[in-house]
């Protein structure tokens, strides 16, 4: 595939065809850095492809733009709401929002199963993140009255993620009604 690829960089098709292949067997021996370099070439030659686009093209770059979005998720869940709570705070909605942005670009391709893919991890993550809320470390030297406030608060602050997180269940759910029925719309129905 490699070889093919240095020989016959026409047409898009083939050539992102190769890439994606020769992707999976990164991943498949472990390679996560050549698989993510692979995957981000894939999507740029498909974003740039212009008229040599195809149903296909745009699938791999779609499905590329969907395997992008797991790194920046793991960074999201490597931060925990521990003391210093206001800053870890902070970085970890920083974080969601990349992580939201990256999980955006691959649902706008219109591809179904990675739109609803998509849509069912920005809803796990808009989960997570009130979960996060409600799990995080508690400042010390709290009495026991300011403590059950504070849990009340925590909780008031992370129920708004919870209906998102439910609301876009909902929205995967729908599609169901649409002929589109994937393991990710499943999985929306059993979050649900």
């Amino acid at each position: 595939y490699e070889r093919y690829l240095k020989q016959y960089p026409q047409p898009l098709e083939r050539n992102l065809e190769a890439r994606w292949r020769i992707a999976k067997f990164a991943k498949a021996d472990g390679d996560a850095k050549r698989e993510a370099a692979l995957m981000k070439e894939i999507f740029e030659a498909d974003r740039a492809g212009g008229g040599a686009r195809t149903d296909r093209t745009r699938y791999l770059g779609a499905s590329a733009a969907l395997a992008m979005a797991e790194p920046v998720v793991a960074e999201y869940r490597k931060v925990r709401l521990v003391e210093p709570l206001a800053r870890n705070l902070k970085l970890k909605k920083a974080k969601m929002e990349d992580a939201l942005k990256a999980y955006a670009v691959a649902a706008d391709y219109g591809v179904a199963d990675v739109t609803t893919a998509s849509t069912f991890q920005i809803a796990a993550l808009y989960e997570d993140f009130g979960q996060s809320m409600i799990k995080s470390e508690r400042p010390k030297k709290l009495s026991k009255l300011e403590r059950e406030q504070y849990d009340v608060l925590l909780e008031e602050q992370a129920f708004p993620f919870e209906e998102k997180a439910i609301e876009l269940h909902e929205t995967n759910a729908a599609r169901a009604s649409q002929g589109i029925y994937d393991k990710w719309v499943k999985q929306s129905f059993e979050a649900l």
